[in-house]
């Protein structure tokens, strides 16, 4: 999660700033279970484990529809003079 707040383009502010926060919050958490926790009982909920799933598809697809927006900015049109006869043969000129 703190991965996916480093990528600047393809995403909104905020979801960089929640995806910061939830990602610092949960590698705290890890590592105090790593280097405090004695044992004993502790609670782990499900949400734990959909939350980064979740961001991940966000993530992915706000990738996607920021790289179709910049392909589609990049192809406005038909180039200049399509269509229009090329200026070797005269007006009006047939084969």
């Amino acid at each position: 999660m703190l991965g996916m707040a480093s990528v600047k383009t393809g995403q909104a502010t905020t979801r960089r700033i929640w995806n910061a926060v939830f990602g610092a919050g949960m590698a705290i958490y890890g590592l105090y279970l790593l280097i405090f926790f004695q044992g004993g009982h502790y609670v782990l909920f499900f949400y734990v484990f959909a939350l980064p799933i979740i961001i991940g598809i966000r993530f992915f697809r706000d990738r996607a529809a920021f790289r179709a927006r910049k392909a589609a900015a990049t192809v406005q049109g038909m180039p200049p003079g399509y269509g229009q006869p090329s200026g070797d043969r005269p007006q009006g000129f047939l084969r």
